[in-house]
């Protein structure tokens, strides 16, 4: 299962979606970033900033518990005593790896003479064993009268089992004369391994894990003895890891507002072209005053004013929904050619557009598709016509129940829907010819020339 927060997450960086009342990416710092860094190429050095600040920021952290720990008092004297205990206990990483084995060993030599003991009673030791039950059960088959292959077979399986069972008694015993019992050593093993339990409790470890352990406390003890020469030396790395940073960060910035430039002025441009005449579009960098942040020492912000005469604001705060689907569609035109999202999703985008306005609209959602996938939710015939595919979205009401059809048209069906789009309530009125060279417009090949596959219709 996968939950509705985690499915966001997911495919936040996959799908975009511009809509009257939301418009995902765009609004978003940290893509507006992302946008200038791709825009300007600026990706390889926006990943070293990152990187530089992150081995800054753990040595910050290091700092911090380094320092924390050097104003623990008796810190130190509670590591001297435990290398001490540790070193007189003469642990050894092969004995902490080795022992419990020698010890189930030793432990289980006394079991296994006492399985092989009783064994060798039941074949032969005892009173009644299976040697003699077999030894009279053989005498008794040959004192049988009738002579007969029934006989025979009976008196061979019997001296057959007599056999099998002295060879068994001889296995056994020969297995019991390898097991050697050694109890003093058994003893030793047992005194060792309580004491290494008792290490490994005390110090909340495995046996295994000791000699590590050990190892681990002396690092430490080292590193709280020599405090203030550790201390210095992790100032030190922490001035030249951040002197790295910052310079790396200051030269990004100076290109991200460089880049920000260019891509206003061109931004600016395609708002005019998609009918928002006076808008203008600006990237601001402001410059952060506390702590840098992984990305350096600035924050984007994409701003816009709709009329001349008012101020920049962020464009959350001024674009209506459908004024935001074309500053997207702006934007996403200046850097078509810097594919950052999989798939793109514009409605409203022709909201209050028509005539030229709307053709130049269809013309750069087109030529955006051919970096990224586009959907667009369209009332406009000159956008519809500019699509590569075209689906049909219809809702029916039936049995007090809704249903919503899509079905992808083809020529004729596309034009019959574009021509409706247009006003035509008959297949072969004018609106219908308007449709077929709305289609024709755009179905041009790699080389600019016009396909000579022309769409049919009524």
């Amino acid at each position: 299962k996968i939950t509705l927060k985690e499915l966001k997450l997911l495919t936040e960086n996959l799908l975009d979606i511009h809509s009257q009342n939301q418009s995902q990416s765009l609004l978003r710092h940290s893509n507006q970033r992302k946008i200038i860094d791709v825009f300007g190429g600026l990706t390889s050095e926006s990943e070293d900033v990152q990187k530089l600040y992150k081995e800054w920021k753990n040595l910050k952290d290091e700092l911090l518990i380094l320092e924390s720990e050097g104003k623990q008092e008796n810190q130190i004297s509670l590591l001297d005593y435990q290398i001490k205990e540790l070193n007189e206990a003469k642990i050894t990483r092969e004995e902490t790896t080795t022992i419990e084995l020698q010890h189930k060993q030793l432990a289980s030599a006394e079991i296994q003479l006492q399985i092989f003991q009783e064994i060798l009673n039941l074949l032969n030791n005892n009173e009644i064993n299976v040697l003699t039950l077999l030894n009279s059960a053989a005498n008794s088959a040959q004192k049988l009268v009738q002579n007969s292959a029934e006989k025979n077979n009976l008196i061979n399986l019997l001296e057959e089992s007599l056999t099998n069972v002295n060879e068994a008694l001889r296995e056994v015993q020969h297995l019991s004369d390898s097991v050697s019992l050694d109890p003093e050593a058994l003893s030793i093993i047992e005194n060792r391994l309580s004491e290494l339990h008792h290490l490994s409790r005390k110090h909340n470890t495995k046996i295994t894990e000791l000699y590590d352990r050990k190892n681990e406390i002396a690092d430490k003890y080292s590193t709280l003895v020599n405090f203030e020469d550790a201390l210095k030396k992790k100032h030190e790395m922490l001035e030249i890891k951040f002197s790295k940073f910052a310079e790396k960060a200051r030269l990004l910035s100076e290109k991200r507002k460089e880049i920000g430039d260019i891509l206003s002025a061109e931004v600016s441009k395609n708002l005019s072209d998609l009918g928002m005449s006076g808008a203008q579009f600006k990237v601001k960098t402001v410059q952060l005053i506390a702590e840098p942040k992984e990305y350096g020492f600035d924050q984007i912000q994409f701003l816009i004013k709709t009329n001349p005469n008012t101020p920049f604001n962020p464009i959350n705060k001024v674009a209506s929904g459908g004024e935001l689907s074309r500053v997207s569609l702006g934007i996403q035109a200046a850097i078509s050619s810097k594919r950052i999202l999989g798939c793109t999703v514009y409605d409203e985008v022709d909201a209050g557009i028509g005539g030229l306005t709307a053709n130049i609209v269809g013309e750069k959602l087109r030529k955006l598709s051919t970096n990224m996938q586009v959907i667009c939710i369209t009332h406009s015939p000159q956008v519809a016509g500019a699509g590569n595919n075209h689906f049909a979205i219809k809702k029916t009401n039936s049995n007090n129940q809704t249903w919503v059809k899509i079905a992808e048209l083809k020529s004729p069906e596309r034009i019959i829907e574009i021509a409706r789009m247009l006003g035509s309530k008959s297949p072969n009125s004018i609106e219908s010819a308007h449709a077929r060279e709305l289609i024709l417009k755009h179905q041009i090949d790699d080389k600019g020339k016009k396909t000579t596959n022309r769409p049919r219709g009524a």
